[in-house]
């Protein structure tokens, strides 16, 4: 679809040429078979005066492509043998005044480089990724490494399988409804700043757990979190990542573990009435030694959801108001935290030595 080659009998090609013969006023176009389609969709650099449909067993884009009215990229879940992924390769993804609706049957990729915008008023970018049960893997994936933005919001929406979702490279969304499993959520911070900030509701596996990391550019970096618990399973992490302040935040829900990682610095606040914190030698979420944070917040009301701190320039924990204690129970892993600060801030507190800890610098 677009582009300016006709692949002859074999292929069905509509070109650009083909496309702009199109008379402006369709209701709606749709290119490939709902009901059956399990063919490869290719686009490339194509524009519609209309709304537009694209369905096939996978779709890609290559160089952008517009539609006006509603755009929608379906990759069938057709088969367990088939992969039905939607790929974005390059260029933009727009619809110049309706939403745009985005169903991969297994896996999601957005290239560096790469956005979806749907930027009319009251307008929205959806994407769904929901491996079927029948499907040779029912895990679903979306690699976001470019920006989507929706006038009136953008949102991944989850399967039932143990999905894994990756943003780097600035990448991002608005809202992630994780959805039922498993899943498993890894922003890599690099050099290019994030600035939208983010919804992540895990939605998931209570027993098992969704889970949170950050990856940020090392101890040595510009990358700081500030994470604040505020409810079981809820809090915010503030991303700073070119100390110029909070470039975006990270609002979550439903999650269990939450792993920071390769950061200048990492702040783990409490709440304003009486807190109970104890680090320990611990495991991060990807095998790795690391300090764990756990305890009980705002003066017992709820546990906090625990946090692994490893590869970090300085690990402060601070419980800012109420009477606080703060435990050192262990912390003489090879976790790589250089410094670790303890502020208890006002009123009546307590630093319990119940272990050791080792740190490189103080």
């Amino acid at each position: 679809v677009g582009g300016s080659l006709d692949a002859g009998t074999s292929t069905l090609d509509i070109t650009a040429t083909d496309i702009a013969a199109l008379a402006n006023g369709f209701s709606q176009i749709t290119i490939g078979d709902a009901a059956a389609g399990t063919g490869s969709v290719s686009v490339d650099s194509a524009t519609f005066d209309d709304a537009v449909t694209l369905v096939g067993g996978s779709v890609t884009v290559t160089n952008g492509l517009t539609a006006d009215g509603g755009l929608i990229l379906t990759a069938r879940d057709a088969a367990a043998s088939t992969a039905e992924d939607v790929t974005i390769s390059s260029g933009t993804v727009q619809d110049l005044a309706g939403s745009i609706v985005i169903n991969a049957g297994d896996d999601f990729s957005l290239a560096s480089g790469a956005s979806i915008s749907a930027a009319a008023a009251s307008q929205t970018v959806t994407v769904t990724i929901d491996a079927s049960s029948a499907d040779t893997n029912a895990d679903a994936s979306a690699a976001i490494n470019g920006t989507i933005a929706g006038a009136a919001g953008s949102t991944l929406v989850g399967g039932a399988g143990n999905d894994t979702i990756t943003f780097a490279n600035g990448g991002s969304i608005a809202t992630i409804n994780a959805g039922a499993g498993d899943d498993r959520t890894t922003f890599t911070l690099g050099t290019t700043v994030t600035t939208q900030n983010v919804a992540l509701n895990g939605e998931g596996d209570a027993a098992n757990g969704d889970d949170l990391i950050l990856i940020g550019d090392g101890a040595t970096g510009n990358d700081t979190a500030v994470y604040t618990p505020t409810a079981s399973g809820a809090g915010t992490v503030a991303i700073d990542q070119d100390t110029g302040g909070t470039d975006f935040t990270i609002t979550f829900t439903g999650l269990e573990p939450v792993d920071l990682t390769d950061m200048l610095s990492v702040t783990i606040n409490g709440s304003a009435n009486a807190d109970t914190i104890a680090l320990a030698n611990g495991t991060s979420l990807g095998s790795e030694n690391a300090i764990q944070v756990s305890g009980m917040i705002n003066g017992g009301a709820f546990a906090m959801e625990t946090a692994f701190v490893r590869e970090v320039g300085t690990l402060t924990v601070a419980t800012v108001a109420g009477n606080d204690s703060i435990t050192i129970n262990s912390a003489t892993n090879a976790h790589n935290v250089a410094n670790l600060t303890l502020d208890t801030g006002t009123d009546t507190d307590s630093i319990a030595i119940a272990g050791s800890a080792t740190v490189s610098g103080t």
